[in-house]
């Protein structure tokens, strides 16, 4: 009997340690936001860990924290093409257009490789400001980037249609129809 409880005893002391850090760990797990803010509490000097709080707070729809989480990837890392894409998405989203436009511009200043969704915001900017050919130009350069990217073949229709532009346009409603039917 003796040598049963011994033979035990290291066992569940393990066993006890072990599901303490699970449940330790699962506090921390529990959503993307509660991951990353204990990354970057852990490691503060790591952009991509700023980059993926930022991320996370844009999910839900926390704007301001996500900016600042950009900017502080940025700081650390100023040559991060895809913190200034995303600030720029945040910028967008609480309609700063300039500040958004003039993110997405030095994203694609600093890609080593072109992305068509930096030249498809950078397109959506231009549109919302009422600079229609400068967001043809740029929904065409997402395109020639990816032309399976049927928000840009849609995006390109609408602002075609925007200028009466519209046998262009139907093409373009077209393809995009083509390559997501249920969404457009």
């Amino acid at each position: 009997m003796n040598s049963l409880i011994s033979f035990f005893t290291p066992l569940l002391i393990i066993i006890i340690t072990l599901s303490c850090a699970t449940y330790a760990r699962n506090i921390v797990w529990h959503d993307d936001i509660t991951l990353w803010k204990d990354v970057v509490k852990k490691t503060p000097n790591n952009s991509r860990a700023h980059l993926e709080l930022g991320n996370a707070y844009g999910r839900q729809e926390m704007i301001d924290e996500a900016i600042e989480e950009f900017k502080s990837a940025i700081r650390l890392k100023p040559f991060h093409a895809w913190a200034y894409n995303n600030l720029g998405i945040a910028y967008a989203k609480k309609g700063m257009l300039d500040e958004a436009l003039s993110a997405f511009l030095k994203s694609v200043t600093l890609q080593s490789a072109a992305h068509a969704e930096t030249y498809l915001n950078i397109g959506v900017i231009y549109f919302k400001k009422g600079m229609i050919h400068e967001a043809i130009k740029y929904f065409k350069i997402s395109i020639s980037l990816d032309e399976y990217s049927a928000t840009a073949h849609n995006n390109l229709a609408v602002a075609y249609k925007s200028i009466g532009w519209n046998e262009r346009a139907e093409e373009h409603f077209s393809i995009a129809h083509q390559l997501d039917p249920d969404k457009y």
